[in-house]
């Protein structure tokens, strides 16, 4: 059953097929893309089954290109492939703001410093890199407000640049703000 079942749940198309291709449900030959090479490792089994699944069933899912355009007012899916085969950050912006949700492009601090360290998750190894290393540009050159995924304490904060490549400096927040 989905965890969440009045959510409406937006997925890359491309992931769906994959995880379908790797739980034996649905071939999909053409997956991998040349592009990305060869994967260092699978998936885990049976994530496609046990929670996308169910969530295309109850017809909640919503599959999508992770292309850049906008699919929701003011959100749009980045392509940034490597951790798994169409990985995508989400760039929200309102208001004249704007800010990233990573997921997992990055898991750690360090990773901004040295975005050749890679975790053991990465599935493909050179794309990970490729994709940390276009994130962090972007990241350091619209000034955004990121919120990662797996950062210890607090995952808020800025890329910024440096003359040997990029920093990382966590949002502080505004404690006297009564809004």
């Amino acid at each position: 059953m989905p965890t969440f079942p009045k959510a409406r749940h937006v997925f890359s198309v491309i992931e769906a097929r994959y995880g379908a291709s790797n739980d034996g449900i649905d071939p999909a030959p053409d997956l991998p893309p040349e592009i990305l090479g060869c994967p260092d490792h699978r998936p885990l089994p049976r994530v496609y089954t046990d929670s996308m699944l169910p969530v295309i069933e109850a017809g909640l899912g919503e599959a999508i290109t992770i292309d850049g355009q906008e699919v929701l007012a003011g959100f749009s899916f980045h392509p940034t492939p490597g951790h798994s085969i169409d990985h995508a950050s989400i760039r929200l912006r309102s208001d004249g703001e704007e800010a990233w949700f990573t997921g997992d492009v990055m898991h750690h601090p360090l990773q901004v410093y040295r975005p050749d360290l890679r975790t053991v998750y990465c599935e493909f190894v050179q794309p990970a890199e490729c994709s940390r290393r276009w994130f962090l540009r972007e990241a350091a050159e619209s000034g955004s407000l990121c919120f990662t995924s797996h950062f210890a304490e607090t995952g808020a904060g800025y890329v910024r640049r440096r003359p040997a490549g990029f920093a990382w400096e966590f949002a502080q927040p505004n404690v006297g703000d009564a809004r």
